[in-house]
């Protein structure tokens, strides 16, 4: 079982600690800590990530919602930070739509950039790109659309987690209310099936085809998994995060 943000936090024992006169209860608890620590970094060592920031969000209005604001920084931003938190190795952002601009946005995050020249054509040819631009020791990849600003760390550790109980075998995706939703996990074993995406439906159809070989997570919060297609979204986004904060909603 993956272990909190704060008790990773307590990892600073190494294992050739001596412990003096400790309590041998404290010094056990921030040890077998940092074994599962080491142990889950292993795991996210073998995954990539794709994140879909190629669209012109034309739903949303003028402006480009990936680099709306969020809490003091773009949406894209929010959620990069999000990813790198989660210890991916490989983490690849797939531009198209104005390209340096999210590029700008992105600076000094440990990230790949990968363009999709045909981005208008839609998600499926995203979602391929990225895929062909993957290091060749990447096990899974995540794929990520770029608009999901309330996304956590912790999600991909948990979809991790059941990734690796399926020996990196199977897809693996949030629901909310039984519906499919992002990120999904995918095996390297579909890695062909996914080149040959195009057109502006991503990767559903072959999603549909394994989906007796998927594995589905029911995620309490669904907040965590709402995307942002138009302003509405965006300010419903803004105000549950504040109310969060003022401890009106449950978190």
């Amino acid at each position: 079982m993956p272990v909190s943000d704060a008790e990773f936090g307590c990892s600073h024992a190494p294992l050739d600690l001596s412990i003096g006169g400790g309590v041998p209860a404290r010094i056990a608890v921030p040890i077998l800590a940092n074994v599962i620590k080491v142990r889950w970094e292993r795991v996210m060592a073998r995954l990539g990530a794709i994140v879909l920031a190629a669209g012109d969000s034309r739903r949303f209005g003028a402006e480009n919602k990936l680099l709306a604001d969020f809490e003091g920084e773009p949406i894209v931003r929010r959620l990069l930070c999000e990813v790198v938190s989660g210890g991916i190795a490989e983490i690849l952002v797939v531009t198209g739509h104005d390209k340096e601009r999210i590029t700008a946005a992105l600076e000094n995050l440990p990230v790949r950039f990968t363009h999709n020249a045909n981005w208008r054509s839609g998600m499926g040819s995203t979602i391929a790109v990225g895929i062909a631009a993957l290091s060749a020791d990447v096990e899974g990849v995540f794929v990520v659309p770029a608009d999901m600003p309330r996304l956590t760390s912790t999600l991909f550790l948990r979809l991790a987690q059941i990734f690796e109980e399926k020996r990196r075998n199977a897809v693996v995706f949030p629901t909310a209310a039984g519906e499919q939703r992002n990120p999904v996990l995918w095996p390297r074993r579909l890695f062909p099936e996914l080149l040959k995406l195009s057109g502006p439906n991503g990767a559903k159809e072959v999603l549909s085809r394994y989906i007796t070989e998927s594995v589905s997570i029911p995620i309490e919060d669904s907040r965590v998994l709402d995307d942002v297609d138009t302003p509405e979204d965006l300010w419903l986004a803004r105000c549950g995060s504040s109310l969060e904060r003022m401890n009106l909603l449950p978190k």
